[in-house]
């Protein structure tokens, strides 16, 4: 008894059953699909208005500047445009000292060193508010951190502080 032939005859006329069948249903869902005649009309809602934009606080600088031990001295503080203040610090000739900063808002930040051996070192930085350093190397007994807005529209966070390095 041969059922080699047979079986494969089966597997023929299910297969091309089930495409018949897939076939048909396939172009029955696309007879049934609904037209769309005429011309489309003009939405009656009411036009979405923007909601009126939200000051979003600037952040906070301490989060981002942290306190070391070798931190010397430290200001967090807002500063509108123009405005400035000055931070001392005690030195030793030659050694190294790090002025950390971060500015939130917008436009720049000015920062001014005098005492350094290169002598006074000025700054003009991005208020993108990331945080920075600049290195620098003590010529006496002491280094004045003159910090500032240059006059531009809006106000930032600012933080700096002075580390020794040495």
């Amino acid at each position: 008894m041969d059922n080699g032939g047979g079986g494969r005859l089966s597997l023929v006329v299910l297969a091309v059953g089930a495409t018949v069948a897939l076939a048909a249903g396939g172009a029955w869902w696309v007879a049934a699909a609904p037209t769309v005649t005429g011309t489309p009309r003009a939405s009656t809602a009411p036009p979405i208005e923007p909601e009126p934009a939200v000051e979003q606080p600037l952040g906070n600088p301490a989060d981002m500047l942290p306190e070391f031990p070798n931190t010397l001295t430290r200001q967090i503080d807002r500063l509108d445009p123009d405005e400035s203040w000055v931070l001392m610090v005690d030195t030793a000739k030659d050694a190294r000292y790090l002025v950390q900063y971060v500015c939130l808002g917008p436009g720049s930040l000015r920062i001014r060193i005098e005492g350094t051996a290169n002598g006074q070192e000025l700054y003009e930085l991005d208020c993108g508010g990331s945080f920075s350093a600049i290195e620098v190397t003590a010529a006496g007994p002491s280094l004045t951190v003159d910090v500032g807005r240059p006059g531009q529209g809006d106000g930032a966070e600012v933080g700096v502080q002075v580390l020794g390095l040495s």
